[in-house]
């Protein structure tokens, strides 16, 4: 069912008619499928992180420098790298 202005305006008479459009056209757009909704929420960058000689991320030793600045508990303590052979 397509709504219209005049179709909301009964419903709701407190709104001008800008936002009886805008509402109108909210309800008459089409569903998104799940495929785009998922698509939508993969914003994660595909690029790889680099890791540090403490083998940590960047945003890892800026967490553990807040988590010390306000004297919680380190959410990721430094984890020793093997060592390379060769």
């Amino acid at each position: 069912m397509a709504y219209t202005a005049d179709d909301l305006r009964h419903k709701y008479p407190h709104l001008t008619e800008e936002q009886l459009r805008k509402v109108a056209a909210m309800l008459n757009k089409p569903v998104p499928s799940v495929r785009d909704i998922w698509a939508g929420e993969n914003q994660v960058n595909e690029s790889p992180r680099s890791i540090g000689s403490d083998g940590l991320t960047e945003r890892e030793r800026e967490m553990n420098a807040f988590a010390e600045k306000h004297h919680l508990p380190i959410p990721f303590p430094p984890r020793k790298r093997p060592a390379e052979s060769g």
